[in-house]
């Protein structure tokens, strides 16, 4: 890797671009902060504290915070060390790494709980994240330890990256097959048996719809330009870190409104937590359908 250069006008252009991305995704976080504030006092400040409310913070300004530092100029006269790059791109990666896992613990506590907490499907879904995390954790490791040997230039507007390993491109490919596999989990609970849709499975469904369709855009964009136009990485690496984190913390605030919004429906349900499951037996009425011991997200604290 070369040290600090002159580049040419073609790369000053991309780095410019990366740099306008960075603003551009660190102005969208910002501006959805301002503007969900009333559901955040409403549904995550005024109320009882727990695991919930760490995520969403986790989730919400992790990224934030990562691109406010991104944004600042920290080697202005362009004399970043050698090794600057790597410990950036480093850095990037882990924050849209733990970005994104945080939010499939979201999607993956929706899984678990319109499938009535099942042993099988928790255990499933714990070995699948382990399993995601574990490929892009590697994936990280050795795009770092060969970095030094490849054609990366490291500029006071940022780093320009010439190529990369043809495996950094993989880092991605994790999270695509996780997000639609938890997407159609859910889906398929919520319309499968038309006798047991509810407004709940309905909100569960169009969210995690809607995040899928936005991830899943964004995480295909990345790959591409990682895999053919390395030197545009700066252009997506923000928006890795800012849709997820986005979409996150709407998938949070929309589910505790949903249970902390007056609704005779969700009245026994307005102080949720991850409790164990308790389960009432009843005697089985003539002409009547048991359904004891089946748990829904109510049963949970979100």
């Amino acid at each position: 890797m070369s040290g600090v250069t002159a580049v040419p006008l073609s790369v000053q252009l991309a780095l410019d671009m990366g740099k306008q991305s960075r603003a551009g995704a660190l102005g969208l976080l910002i501006y959805e902060r301002l503007i969900v504030i009333q559901e955040e006092v409403d549904f995550i400040w005024t109320k009882k504290r727990s695991w919930i409310t760490y995520l969403y913070v986790f989730n919400g300004w992790l990224a934030l915070l990562w691109l406010s530092f991104d944004i600042i100029p920290l080697f202005p006269g362009g004399l970043a060390p050698p090794n600057v790059c790597s410990i950036y791109l480093m850095c990037d990666d882990i924050v849209t790494l733990l970005t994104t896992l945080s939010v499939q613990v979201v999607l993956q506590l929706r899984v678990w709980a319109v499938y009535g907490r099942s042993r099988k499907i928790i255990v499933f879904l714990i070995a699948l994240s382990v399993l995601e995390a574990a490929v892009m954790i590697s994936l990280i490791v050795v795009t770092i330890t060969h970095i030094e040997s490849l054609p990366v230039i490291s500029t006071s507007t940022g780093c320009y990256y010439e190529g990369l390993l043809p495996l950094s491109a993989g880092f991605w490919v994790p999270a695509m097959i996780v997000e639609p596999l938890l997407c159609l989990l859910v889906i398929n609970k919520a319309v499968g048996s038309a006798q047991g849709r509810s407004r709940l499975s309905v909100l569960l469904a169009r969210d995690s719809l809607i995040y899928f369709v936005v991830v899943f855009a964004e995480l295909v964009a990345s790959t591409i330009v990682f895999a053919y136009r390395p030197n545009y990485i700066n252009l997506v690496m923000p928006w890795s870190a800012a849709i997820p984190s986005l979409m996150g913390s709407r998938l949070l605030l929309n589910t505790r409104q949903h249970f902390m919004t007056p609704n005779p429906s969700t009245a026994r349900s307005n102080a949720m937590e991850l409790s164990a499951p308790v389960t009432t037996w009843q005697p089985r009425q003539r002409g009547s359908v048991s359904v004891g011991g089946v748990t829904t997200l109510s049963d949970l604290t979100v």
